[in-house]
C-alpha cells in the first residue's frame, strides 16, 4: 500500500526566431518509470529514470543550418508530500534534484551533463487494482 510504481512519456518542443531572423527548433522524448514510496503524514521518496531521444536544429539566415541528435540519460531523485482531493486524486508538490547526460549520436564522446534542483506539482490519479 505505500509503494507507487508508474510510468511518465515526456515530449518538449521548443521554438526561437531571433531578430535577424536566425531560428531554433528543438525535440525531444522520454520515457520515465518511476518508484514512489509513501511514508507517514503523506510525504514520498520519488526515484526516477528517463531515456530518450532529442533533436535540436538550428536554421541561419546567413550560414549553413546546423543539427544535433542526442541520445538521452537522466535520473531523478526527489521529496513531495500527496494533498488528496478525494480516495483516489491527488495534487502532490515536489522538489527534486535531476542530473540528465545528452550524448550526441554521430561523435559518442560529445557528451553533455546538467543537474538541476526542480519544483514540481503533480496531479494524480490512483487506480484501485485489487
Amino acid at each position: 500500500d505505500a509503494i507507487a510504481v508508474g510510468a511518465g512519456l515526456n515530449l518538449s518542443l521548443s521554438s526561437s526566431k531571433y531578430d535577424d531572423d536566425d531560428k531554433y527548433n528543438g525535440t525531444s522524448i522520454f520515457f520515465s518509470p518511476f518508484v514512489r514510496y509513501y511514508l507517514a503524514q503523506r510525504l514520498f521518496g520519488q526515484f526516477e529514470i528517463g531515456i530518450g531521444s532529442s533533436k535540436d536544429k538550428w536554421t541561419y539566415v546567413n550560414a549553413d543550418d546546423e543539427e544535433y541528435k542526442y541520445k538521452s540519460f537522466y535520473w531523478s531523485l526527489g521529496v513531495g508530500y500527496a494533498y488528496f482531493l478525494n480516495d483516489h486524486v491527488s495534487v502532490e508538490p515536489m522538489v527534486s534534484y535531476n542530473k540528465a547526460t545528452y550524448t550526441d549520436r554521430d561523435n559518442t564522446d560529445d557528451k553533455d551533463k546538467y543537474g538541476n534542483l526542480m519544483l514540481q506539482i503533480g496531479f494524480n490519479i490512483y487506480l484501485d487494482l485489487k
